[in-house]
């Protein structure tokens, strides 16, 4: 019983550190350089991503013009998406850079 007690309480710690804190956190903190941010095109939707890579933590929020709003946010695992994400960046460095 007392292992499922402390899965409990671990499980709950990682919740509380990854989907409560980091969010706001890499948000507050957007103009860091350990964080990549890049805007993209999400089913017809203006996203901005956040990308802490070095946690390989994303955030997305959801940019509707007047307000963006708190999308999704979740621990990046896979390394094809990882993959994916560094990818997605560099080719939103390579346009930005060339329209200005």
């Amino acid at each position: 019983m007392r292992n499922k007690s402390n899965h409990r309480l671990q499980n709950y710690q990682i919740f509380n550190v990854y989907c409560v804190r980091w969010p706001r956190l890499i948000i507050e903190h957007d103009a860091d350089k350990a964080i990549k941010v890049w805007a993209n095109q999400h089913q017809g939707e203006q996203r901005i991503c956040l990308w802490f890579e070095q946690e390989n933590y994303l955030v997305i929020l959801a940019d509707r013009g007047e307000y963006v709003l708190p999308w999704t946010a979740y621990l990046v695992e896979q390394p094809h998406r990882q993959r994916k994400l560094q990818r997605e960046y560099e080719e939103y460095c390579r346009n930005k850079g060339q329209k200005g």
